[in-house]
C-alpha cells in the first residue's frame, strides 16, 4: 500500500466520484449509497496508506462522510449559481469531484503532518490491519446502515436532499446551541476517554452524547429558542432536527476525540521524551566520571600521593571521590537540584583536578550568595567544568582560567580557550544533554559564546 502515491489514491478516487455521479444522474437513480461507499473506501485506502490507528480510521470515517455530504451540497449550490440547474448531471459529478479532491488532501494532510500522532508503531506495521479487519469492515457496515437509515428517510418525504442540506445548514447557524454542544462534548469526552474511568462510565457519557444531547438540541432547535420559543412545531419537524442534530453530533463529537487524542498523545509522547532525555543525561554523566579515563587518572592520581606520604592528602582524595558518586546517587531521581548543593558537588571535582594539575588549573568562583537558593540541572556546572579542562590545555606557563559566575538570570561557566594540539572531536557532547534537560524540564535554552580567547557557556537560574 506505502507504494502506491497518494495522488493516484485521491484523483482515482474523484475521478471514480465524478463518473458515478455522471453515470446516476442522467440515469435517473439515487447516487448517494454508492458515493457513500467509494467514500469509504478511499478513506480506508489513504488511512492504511498513512499507518493510520485503528480508532483514528474510524473516526475518519465518520468525519469524512458526515463533512463529505454537507461539503458536496455546498459545492453544488455554489455550481447552480453559475448554471442555474441546481440537479443537472454537470453540476453533481463537478461537486462530487472536487469535494472528493478536498477531503482526501484534508485527510492526508492530517495524517502526514502530524507526525505519529495518529499512527501505528513501526513493529505493527505489518500485521496491524490484518488483526483488526472484523472491526473495521463491522465500522463500515454501520456507517453505510446509517446512511441507508438516512436515504430510507429521504425517500419517505420526511426530507428531500436539498432540505436536509437546508436543515443542516441552518443548525450551524445556532451559534449558542453549537457552541453549549462543543462544551458538552469536550467535558464530557475528556474525563470519560481521557481519564482513567470505567467501561460503565464511557458507555455512559456515550449515550448522552448520541442520545441524550440530539434530543434536547432538536427541541432548543426546532421550538427556536434560544432568541423565541415556537411552542407549535410538529412531530416531523422534531424528526428532523432529531435526525440532524444526530449527524452533527457525530461530527462534531469526532472531530473534539480527534483533537483531544492529538493532544493526550503529543503528551503522553513529550513526557515519555523527557523520561528519556533524562535517562540519557544521568547515563552520560555517569559515563562520563566512571569511564576508564577518569578512574585511571583518579587513581593514578591517588598513587602518587601515596607514594609521596602524603596519607592525610589521600584521605581526603578519596572522600571527595566518594562524595562525587555519591551526590550523583543523592540526585538520581531529580530533575532540578540548588545551586549551592551544586556548587558544593562542583567544588569536590574541581579540588580533585587541582590535585592532578597543581599549577596548570585556576578555578575561580563569583556566584551571588542570593543565588545559591535558584536551581539549574543537576551535574551540569561540573560538566561544563570537565569540559574544558578536557578539551583545553593545562600547563604551569599557561595556566587554564575557569570562572564561575552568576547574575542573578545565569549561572556561567567560562575558560580560555586554548585548544589542545591533539583535540578530542567537540564539546558538544555534554552540552547537548544539560541543554535537552532545560528544554524538557523548563523550556529553556543554554547559550553558548565562543571567541579567540574565551569560551562561555550561560545556563538559565530557575
Amino acid at each position: 500500500m506505502k507504494s502506491i502515491k497518494i495522488a493516484w489514491i485521491i484523483h482515482g478516487f474523484a475521478v471514480l466520484h465524478l463518473a458515478m455521479a455522471w453515470f446516476s444522474a442522467e440515469a435517473g437513480i439515487g447516487d448517494s449509497r454508492l458515493l457513500t461507499l467509494m467514500t469509504i473506501l478511499m478513506t480506508l485506502f489513504v488511512c492504511v496508506r498513512e499507518r493510520a490507528t485503528l480508532e483514528t480510521t474510524c473516526l475518519c470515517f465518520v468525519v469524512i462522510n458526515i463533512a463529505g455530504y454537507y461539503l458536496g451540497m455546498e459545492v453544488l449550490k455554489q455550481f447552480s449559481r453559475v448554471t442555474h440547474e441546481l440537479l443537472s448531471p454537470v453540476n453533481q459529478a463537478f461537486s462530487s469531484l472536487i469535494s472528493t479532491e478536498i477531503l482526501g488532501w484534508s485527510l492526508y494532510s492530517l495524517l502526514h503532518f502530524t507526525g505519529n500522532t495518529f499512527k501505528i508503531d513501526e513493529d505493527e506495521d505489518e500485521d496491524y490491519w490484518d488483526t483488526r479487519f472484523k472491526v473495521v469492515a463491522l465500522f463500515i457496515a454501520f456507517i453505510f446502515g446509517v446512511r441507508l437509515v438516512l436515504g430510507t428517510v429521504v425517500s419517505n418525504g420526511l426530507f428531500s436532499g436539498t432540505d436536509m442540506y437546508a436543515f443542516f445548514h441552518h443548525y450551524l447557524q445556532n451559534y449558542v446551541l453549537l457552541l453549549l454542544i462543543l462544551a458538552v462534548n469536550i467535558l464530557l469526552l475528556r474525563r470519560a476517554f481521557f481519564r482513567p474511568s470505567p467501561l460503565w462510565a464511557k458507555l455512559a457519557t456515550a449515550a448522552c452524547l448520541l442520545l441524550l444531547l440530539p434530543c434536547g438540541a432538536a427541541f432548543v432547535q426546532a421550538s427556536g429558542l434560544p432568541w423565541q420559543y415556537n411552542a407549535g412545531f410538529s412531530g416531523a419537524d422534531y424528526v428532523r432536527e432529531l435526525i440532524v442534530g444526530f449527524i452533527v453530533e457525530l461530527l462534531l463529537a469526532g472531530l473534539i476525540y480527534l483533537v483531544l487524542h492529538a493532544l493526550e498523545s503529543r503528551r503522553r509522547a513529550r513526557a515519555e521524551r523527557t523520561v528519556a532525555h533524562k535517562a540519557q543525561f544521568q547515563y552520560q554523566n555517569l559515563k562520563q566520571q566512571v569511564n576508564p579515563h577518569f578512574l585511571f587518572n583518579s587513581l593514578n592520581t591517588l598513587d602518587g600521593l601515596v607514594l609521596e606520604n602524603r596519607p592525610e592528602e589521600a584521605s581526603e582524595y578519596i572522600h571527595k571521590l566518594s562524595g562525587l558518586y555519591r551526590y550523583m546517587l543523592q540526585n538520581e531521581g531529580e530533575t532540578l537540584v540548588p545551586l549551592r548543593r551544586e556548587m558544593e558537588y562542583t567544588a569536590m571535582f574541581t579540588d580533585l583536578l587541582k590535585v592532578r594539575f597543581p599549577e596548570g588549573l585556576a578555578v575561580q568562583t563569583e556566584v551571588r550568595e542570593e543565588d545559591l537558593d535558584r536551581q539549574v540541572v543537576p551535574c551540569s556546572v561540573q560538566l561544563l567544568v570537565e569540559n574544558a579542562v578536557q578539551h583545553n590545555a593545562t600547563s604551569a606557563s599557561q595556566p587554564l582560567q575557569v570562572r564561575i559566575l552568576s547574575n542573578g538570570k545565569v549561572v556561567s561557566v567560562e575558560n580560555s580557550f586554548q585548544p589542545r594540539k591533539s583535540r578530542l572531536t567537540s564539546h558538544s557532547v555534554g552540552q547537548r544533554y544539560i541543554r535537552q534537560q532545560y528544554k524538557d524540564v523548563a523550556g529553556a535554552d543554554i547559550t553558548i559564546v565562543q571567541s579567540d580567547t574565551l569560551y562561555r557557556v550561560d545556563l538559565p537560574l530557575l
